[in-house]
């Protein structure tokens, strides 16, 4: 039997997505994952990470968290 009194609390997804996207960088665990990338995409992340001194993995991470940031789920 359904409780018709039953109110649901309002849920803030962008407030709960901002808690776990500022969480990441600090304590977030990594996991592997598999992608597709288009040919040139790729070329362009590899060089990126070779001239700045970083990984494809880190220029991925910090692009996906910046889409994620701007685009509040």
């Amino acid at each position: 039997m359904k409780n018709l009194a039953f109110t649901p609390a309002a849920r803030n997804a962008e407030t709960s997505m901002s808690k776990v996207l500022q969480s990441m960088h600090t304590d977030g665990e990594w996991v592997k994952t598999s992608i597709c990338l288009r040919k040139q995409l790729r070329q362009a992340c590899k060089s990126y990470a070779a001239t700045h001194d970083t990984t494809i993995q880190q220029v991925i991470d910090e692009a996906l968290t910046a889409y994620l940031n701007d685009h509040a789920i």
